[in-house]
């Protein structure tokens, strides 16, 4: 598990300034980022190479996740717990 802190940004990818930091070749080094507001939270893709997903869907703009949602970072899949 990882953890996303509420009222800030939590950003993902192969960088070791990241807070969340995914070892896998299709993430760029930084890939995108999650953020809650007030108890909603949404990702963001931070014009990664290899794109965003939340189900199959391209993540183009911020979106959405929820509870059991997949969430994919460039070939990296996690299911979203909130």
């Amino acid at each position: 598990p990882y953890p996303v802190r509420s009222g800030s940004v939590t950003r993902i990818g192969r960088a070791l300034d990241n807070e969340i930091v995914v070892s896998h070749s299709s993430v760029s080094r930084h890939h995108a980022s999650i953020e809650n507001s007030n108890g909603v939270f949404a990702v963001k893709d931070l014009n990664s190479q290899n794109g965003t997903f939340v189900g199959n869907q391209r993540v183009t703009e911020p979106t959405r996740v929820s509870d059991g949602d997949a969430v994919r970072f460039g070939d990296a899949q996690f299911t979203f717990r909130g």
